[in-house]
């Protein structure tokens, strides 16, 4: 499980990637869901990502739930 600073971290390492790696669009956006969710426990924040993402995204947070 990473702490929510790595993550932050991960996240901001990885962003100025995003317009070079189109792979990294969706892995990014449901890395930058997570580290706002994390910070903020808002359910709007996984609302705002598709379904299928959401689904995704939902059962990683479940697994790795403090």
């Amino acid at each position: 499980m990473l702490s929510l600073s790595a993550a932050q971290t991960w996240h901001d390492l990885w962003q100025p990637q995003r317009r070079q790696h189109s792979a990294l669009i969706i892995p990014l956006r449901l890395l930058d869901a997570a580290v706002r969710y994390r910070e903020t426990q808002d359910q709007r924040v996984l609302l705002r990502l598709p379904q299928e993402e959401r689904q995704v995204l939902q059962q990683l947070l479940q697994e790795i739930k403090p």
